[in-house]
């Protein structure tokens, strides 16, 4: 009977040294992974929004997010525009995303640009 509880004793002592990480390490390494995860889905989505821009033209983008404010009838400015070349022309899409907090990247209001440039303005680039 004696030898019972000195069994005990060995049995639990080597199975604590089997656990080679503290609870707080393991938590460490889970939240590790989780924030490892989470930057790989945000990266992902950049991706894929960075491959929808490279696949819409000017044209498409400028009808979702100008043409509710720019529709048939509203291009070529008038003469008399304070819009004299292709930088004022880029200037004026960045200040309308702005304005209109469509948040859209800089190759998509660089295509919106070239759209209106190359179909209306004919501005030298």
């Amino acid at each position: 009977m004696t030898k019972i509880p000195l069994i005990l004793f060995i049995s639990s002592f080597l199975l604590a040294g089997c656990q080679s990480e503290t609870s707080t390490e393991t938590a460490k390494k889970v939240t590790q992974k989780v924030e490892k995860v989470a930057v790989a889905k945000t990266e992902n989505k950049a991706a894929e929004k960075h491959v929808d821009v490279d696949e819409e033209s000017g044209a498409t983008l400028h009808k979702a997010n100008c043409a509710r404010c720019h529709g048939e009838g509203y291009y070529p400015k008038k003469p008399t525009s304070s819009m004299t070349s292709y930088d004022d022309l880029q200037t004026r899409v960045k200040m309308c995303d702005s304005q209109l907090g469509t948040e859209l990247f800089p190759e998509e209001l660089q295509k919106i640009g070239d759209y209106l440039n190359d179909t209306y303005y004919k501005f030298k680039k």
